[in-house]
């Protein structure tokens, strides 16, 4: 009989205002339960729950959701503006922390493929930013002509990967291997010198 091992996690705990005020500004922004509950950080169940317990209790209580909308302040509203702003830039620079190899971005030219291979997706400054490159110096190396040797190296490679696939097919097409990865290769294999 196998044992699972269950990890325990610790259950977060909330304050009665913190409740109140999710679920005040749920009411009061008119957005859905799942956008609140994401921005806050909770799961939707545990929002709706607060909701629901709130709304069964008598209208005196001081929990009772307020049913109208108050006004925000203008600093308010400016405010949560931009923590928007900042909480977006912060996600991104996660992103891209996430989709980058560390290793290979300690090669500045890596990391600038990497700039140039995401800029549709993320702004420029940010990746640059992210990873310690300067915006001037991606610019730089994106109008630099390709030298004598990256060329060179660039057609050593594209032979040298054809020759390895024409290889492996070719011992694939004798029997020698029992499956083929580049069948897209195997007929200038069969065709060739062999």
């Amino acid at each position: 009989m196998s044992r699972r091992c269950r990890i325990e996690r610790q259950r977060r705990s909330f304050t009665e205002e913190f409740k109140r005020q999710a679920v005040e500004l749920l009411v009061s922004s008119g957005r859905s339960i799942t956008s609140v509950a994401k921005e806050l950080g909770l799961r939707d169940p545990v929002l709706r729950r607060w909701v629901d317990k709130l709304r069964q209790e008598p209208a005196s209580a001081a929990l009772r959701p307020t049913t109208q909308a108050t006004p925000m302040s203008a600093d308010r509203a400016s405010e949560i503006a931009r923590l928007r702003q900042e909480n977006e830039r912060l996600r991104m620079e996660r992103d891209i922390l996430e989709k980058v190899d560390r290793d290979l971005c300690r090669n500045p030219d890596m990391s600038l493929r990497f700039i140039e291979d995401h800029r549709d997706t993320y702004p420029i400054r940010l990746m640059c930013a992210v990873l310690e490159v300067s915006p001037a110096g991606y610019y730089a190396w994106r109008e630099r002509p390709v030298s004598a040797r990256a060329a060179s190296n660039s057609t050593l490679l594209a032979r040298s990967g054809r020759s390895i696939a024409t290889a492996v097919c070719a011992m694939a097409v004798h029997g020698s291997m029992p499956l083929c990865r580049h069948r897209d290769v195997v007929p200038a294999a069969a065709g060739s010198n062999g």
